[in-house]
């Protein structure tokens, strides 16, 4: 038994042991592979496009360039892009009404990123004035 083992040609073994070397670091390759798309599904998931829209009203409510908003345009008039798993951009118009009697129509975009438990930051935030 002994001398069949050492009859085995020089290129076999090393052809083995190079297959014990490389095994493992393909095992280690698929599992990162998988697991980056797993966390990719699970991270789509987390987020919503009416989240997403809830959370930029939220944050131009409170901005001082929008003093005094008198209406938002709903959900279904804004355009809300997914831009990958954890961020948008939501795009809308605002009315403004900063004296009595007076009126401006703006067009707004705003990308948020989602940072997990219900955490969301504003990346950028454009105003511009229709009429």
């Amino acid at each position: 038994m002994c001398q069949r083992l050492l009859l085995v040609s020089p290129w076999a073994q090393r052809l083995g042991i190079g297959a014990l070397i490389l095994m493992p670091l393909l095992a280690v390759l698929a599992v990162a592979l998988v697991s980056h798309r797993l966390e990719s599904k699970i991270l789509w998931r987390q987020t919503s496009d009416s989240a997403a829209y809830q959370a930029a009203l939220a944050y131009m409510k409170t901005t001082p360039d929008l003093r005094g908003a008198i209406n938002f345009s709903r959900q279904k008039e804004s355009m809300v892009e997914r831009w990958g798993p954890m961020r948008f951009r939501v795009a809308g118009f605002v009315d403004l009404q900063p004296e009595p009697g007076a009126r401006s129509h703006n067009s707004y975009s705003c990308v948020l990123h989602y940072n997990g438990e219900d955490a969301w930051e504003v990346e950028d935030l454009r105003i511009e004035r229709v009429q």
